[in-house]
């Protein structure tokens, strides 16, 4: 019985075409067991119909029914049907789904046992007998396709409710025209907000710098307000000063560096600087090139050598001894160089760098 169920469930082990079967006509449902008698005669009709009779897609011949008065020994054949659902078509299709047959040749024993059993354990099944076979091969099989999962009524009724939803136009993407004419200029392309005070406030930043770091910036940035914590030139040049402005945020961080050679580079961290023991923070962590090219170096996973602060030193990346970003503690002299963390090139345009500008931005 279980093999029956599987046969029913999975591909055939046998398919056999309509050419195949003759003169037996098929059932009309999505899933169907049906069941005919027959002796030797059927058989050879069954085995032979390809080569004596002219295969027909809906055949009109009597299928002899089931008679429980048959003999151990007569041969009754089943045929299993599995017929692929329409998917979302209704009622007025036309298309014709694929189909596959399966027949097998029972005892009467053996067929009255499937034929319980399938009854009993598998009621979603249609399961026809002669006469009733005959009855639905009138039928017009591309006439209807049955829908039996309430999931597909489901998936019906909500793309109902999208398309109503698209046509309100609450996903349309808004965009602003400049009255010059040029190219449309999405909004979130658009200034962040408190740009002007951005850069009065830094002695290093341009707005077009800043709207580049906007675009790499994470998620977690987004619509909070840019505050300088840490400027050389406002607060002076140490490295536990910068440690100590810090200890009481646990925002991002975005360090700045302008070099004696006017080069602007950096890093964003995704956590504060602070004294550790071993290097901290997540893959949010990335280091940029913003003078004279923009250019963001974001994890490789090749390690997670993020933040490192040391009392003398904080680095930025690492691997086989070499660091994507180091400072010293008076915060002037600095060296860059290719690190697994991030794969990148150096930051300056000399692996060591004098530096004349630093700047450290939380996000408020």
């Amino acid at each position: 019985m279980a093999e029956a169920e599987c046969e029913l469930d999975s591909s055939p082990i046998e398919v056999l075409s309509e050419a195949s079967v003759g003169s037996l006509s098929v059932a009309v449902l999505s899933s169907a067991a049906t069941f005919c008698c027959g002796g030797q005669e059927a058989a050879s009709k069954l085995l032979h119909s390809d080569e004596t009779v002219k295969p027909s897609v809906k055949s009109e011949t009597a299928v002899p029914h089931r008679s429980s008065s048959g003999g151990p020994g007569s041969l009754m054949f089943v045929r299993l049907r599995v017929q692929p659902s329409a998917g979302k078509k209704k009622l007025g299709t036309a298309k014709t789904l694929p189909r596959r047959d399966s027949w097998l040749a029972l005892s009467q024993d053996s067929s009255d046992e499937l034929y319980a059993y399938l009854t009993h354990c598998r009621p979603d099944l249609c399961i026809l007998e002669g006469g009733e076979e005959e009855r639905e091969a009138d039928r017009d099989e591309e006439e209807f396709v049955l829908i039996e999962d309430k999931e597909e009524e489901d998936e019906d009724e909500e793309e109902e409710v999208f398309q109503r939803l698209r046509n309100t136009g609450d996903d349309w993407e808004m965009v602003l025209m400049e009255e010059s004419g040029d190219k449309p200029t999405l909004v979130m392309d658009r200034d962040p907000e408190g740009l002007n005070n951005i850069v009065e406030s830094s002695h290093v930043l341009e707005a077009s710098h800043v709207r580049e770091l906007c675009k790499e910036l994470p998620p977690s940035t987004v619509g909070r307000t840019w505050q300088l914590a840490y400027s050389t030139s406002r607060h002076g040049a140490s490295l536990k000063s910068l440690y100590r402005r810090l200890s009481a945020t646990d925002s991002p961080v975005l360090i700045v560096i302008k070099d004696a050679l006017d080069e602007i580079f950096g890093a964003f961290l995704s956590h504060p600087l602070r004294l550790s023991e071993t290097f901290y923070g997540t893959g949010e962590t990335f280091l940029f090139m913003l003078h004279p090219r923009f250019k963001c170096f974001r994890w490789t996973g090749e390690n997670s050598f993020f933040i490192k602060g040391d009392l003398d030193s904080f680095a930025i990346g690492g691997g086989s001894g070499h660091f994507g970003l180091w400072v010293d503690e008076n915060l002037y002299l600095g060296r860059s160089s290719p690190c697994y963390t991030f794969n990148n090139c150096c930051l300056s345009e000399t692996d060591d760098f004098r530096i004349m500008e630093l700047e450290v931005w939380t996000f408020g």
